[in-house]
């Protein structure tokens, strides 16, 4: 396939997309193609009339009203609409801080749970900053950092194991892992799972309540 046959093979694949019309939704600069929103999503109009409604009024006229009037349940509200993105059930899923904080607090909670055990097992290819917070909680109790291949993880579990951590959709190569299979053997050994789904929500299905999964 030459450039001008896969550019007519791309914009026929544009005509048959059915979220398509979703682009008129944001703010994109004339000319640009933005592939990278798994870093930075692009702006969208009804986030920037939020923004202006949140300085402008919640902010600027109700002032420390607005804790109480909306913005103390403001997290479970936003959770409950994330959770059937990932298929939790209403009510366990909770909009807070960012990736990162969110996974030590998950992994340090996790844990605390099994801290009569001695290691902690995490995929070896995860994102970076995942494998840092995971060495820190590990070095926090006092465990070792078991750092596999996403195809050694189930044969890393054992007795010593507290909580498996991985990510479900590797961000450069878009593997796909075995949730069902890594999640069952955690399990079975006793152990956690905590799931990194950053890459996951919103692009592939996941089914976390039908996984049994314990953190995401």
């Amino acid at each position: 396939m030459n450039v001008n046959e896969a550019r007519l093979h791309a914009q026929e694949l544009d005509a048959q997309d059915a979220l398509s019309s979703l682009r008129s939704h944001f703010d994109i600069p004339e000319g640009t193609l933005y592939f990278d929103g798994n870093s930075l999503g692009p702006l969208s109009f009804r986030s920037r009339e939020v923004l202006h409604r949140t300085i402008e009024f919640e902010w600027r006229e109700r002032l420390i009203r607005s804790w109480n009037e909306d913005w103390l349940e403001m997290p479970a509200r936003v959770g409950n609409l994330i959770a059937p993105i990932i298929g939790a059930a209403p009510d366990t899923v909770i909009c807070a801080d960012n990736t990162s904080i969110n996974l030590h607090k998950a992994l340090m909670a996790a844990v605390a749970l099994r801290s009569d055990r001695s290691e902690i097992v995490v995929d070896i290819n995860n994102f970076p900053t995942d494998i840092y917070i995971a060495q820190s909680v590990a070095n926090q109790f006092g465990m070792k950092l078991v750092a596999v291949t996403a195809d050694e993880i189930i044969g890393a579990i054992n007795a010593n194991t507290a909580v498996v951590t991985a990510t479900h959709v590797d961000y450069r190569s878009a593997q796909i892992l075995d949730v069902e299979g890594i999640t069952k053997a955690a399990h079975e050994h006793g152990a956690l799972m905590v799931w990194d789904l950053a890459h996951t929500a919103g692009a592939v299905p996941f089914h976390a309540e039908a996984l049994d999964v314990d953190f995401a």
